[in-house]
């Protein structure tokens, strides 16, 4: 019997979320993540359709729980997390 295979998440690491401070850092993260998709993603991410990857958000941020407002790198670690999220 074959293990479970999923999907990976965005090649971005800790400390690439980590260093997300202003909408600015989130804007070129998110670019990042975008070349990401566009070379190997479509076929490798768990999430990489906007439905998949709109539902991982959603739970992503229901597990999480309330936390009232998050940090340029708390919320980019939310939608790094939910491309690869099951």
């Amino acid at each position: 019997m074959e293990p479970f295979a999923t999907g990976r998440s965005a090649a971005v690491t800790p400390e690439q979320v980590a260093a997300v401070r202003s909408a600015g850092d989130f804007a070129r993260l998110v670019a990042h993540m975008r070349e990401d998709l566009g070379r190997s993603g479509k076929t490798e991410w768990e999430n990489a359709t906007l439905d998949r990857f709109l539902a991982a958000l959603a739970a992503v941020a229901e597990d999480r729980g309330p936390r009232g407002r998050l940090s340029w790198s708390e919320l980019a670690d939310l939608v790094v997390t939910a491309t690869g999220y099951e």
